[in-house]
């Protein structure tokens, strides 16, 4: 049911976007995030009723005893994940005005929309990387973990460099005030892209049945994201929350890069599919520039110029990345 599980967190996430950016529109603004936040989760439960087949029943003692010893090195990383959500956050609204809370709220919101890919990925990789971690396989676990990493940055990256043109103008459709926030939403995303390709390799050494090293990442991660931004918040602001974020990210998949290459020898990275999906989005990037020096930027011409955005990276990126195309065709049932 791998694959049910992404569609649910994909229908969540993308319905909050949605929910809350249609409810801001009709001027229901702190209403408004928190009532689409409420409907996505429930239709993403009425949807996970219909489609799963699970009972609740009583447990033996084996699985209990199976259970205890995977959460004995698994609880590290959900404090690890909480504190990449909500640590900056929290500590945030010790030291700065509520506002400013709010614009690092809905930056966050909108960076965790572009890794959506990633995490679907994530999931469906990871029952079959365990299952050749069984046989110590990993040929195939690097093979597969290659072609995860492909698509981990295809909506973050052109998302960084439509942010730098427009991201100020998106943020405002929340409020105006809310412009001032487009540093902090480039460096979330980029907290954001460097967390989910260190999420595809933290998921690998749990599907290979390596929690151990799972844990000491989680360990290293939550001590060096909490001291940070309780370091940079003081002395810099709202700011210093998103860097302290984006390096603890960086050492995150530092280390998850280190540890999983011990187990299975050296990551190819793909680096000619990123670097035209870099390529691609500088483009769209240069091409958006243009286009606001001519169209007057609004809360409606915005949405334009995503759609705008989206259709010359996508068609940019296809055009000049053979790797990429061929995966569009597979995906969408045709010929190779």
């Amino acid at each position: 049911m791998v694959f049910a599980s992404g569609i649910l967190n994909t229908i969540q996430l993308g319905l909050r976007f949605l929910l809350q950016f249609i409810l801001i529109l009709l001027g229901y603004t702190l209403a408004g995030l928190f009532f689409g936040q409420i409907l996505s989760l429930i239709s993403a439960a009425l949807v996970g009723v219909y489609v799963s087949d699970l009972r609740i029943k009583r447990p033996s003692w084996f699985d209990a005893r199976r259970l205890l010893n995977f959460a004995k090195y698994t609880w590290m990383s959900q404090i690890k994940g909480r504190s990449f959500s909500w640590m900056d956050i929290l500590i945030l609204g010790v030291f700065v005005e509520s506002s400013l809370v709010g614009i690092y709220e809905v930056s966050w919101t909108l960076a965790s929309v572009l890794i959506l890919v990633s995490q679907s990925v994530q999931q469906t990789l990871f029952p079959e990387l365990s299952e050749l971690g069984v046989d110590q396989e990993y040929d195939q676990v690097r093979h597969y973990l290659e072609e995860g990493l492909v698509f981990v940055g295809v909506f973050a990256i052109p998302g960084f460099f439509g942010s730098l043109v427009i991201g100020g103008d998106l943020l405002t459709i929340y409020r105006p005030v809310f412009s001032q926030g487009r540093p902090i939403l480039l460096l979330l995303i980029v907290a954001r892209l460097l967390d989910a390709y260190a999420s595809q390799l933290i998921s690998a050494l749990a599907a290979i049945d390596h929690p151990e090293f799972v844990f000491r990442v989680g360990v290293v991660f939550t001590i060096i994201n909490v001291g940070l931004n309780l370091i940079l918040i003081w002395f810099f602001g709202v700011v210093g929350a998103a860097i302290a974020t984006s390096f603890a990210a960086f050492i995150e998949l530092i280390l998850g890069y280190t540890y999983l290459s011990r187990i299975i020898g050296k990551i190819h990275i793909p680096i000619r599919t990123i670097g035209s999906e870099l390529g691609a989005g500088l483009l769209m990037a240069g091409v958006l520039l243009v286009m606001t020096q001519f169209i007057p930027v609004t809360n409606y011409t915005v949405l334009g110029f995503v759609a705008l955005g989206v259709a010359i990276y996508v068609s940019v990126l296809l055009g000049v990345s053979v790797r990429v195309r061929q995966k569009a065709k597979m995906l969408s049932g045709s010929q190779v």
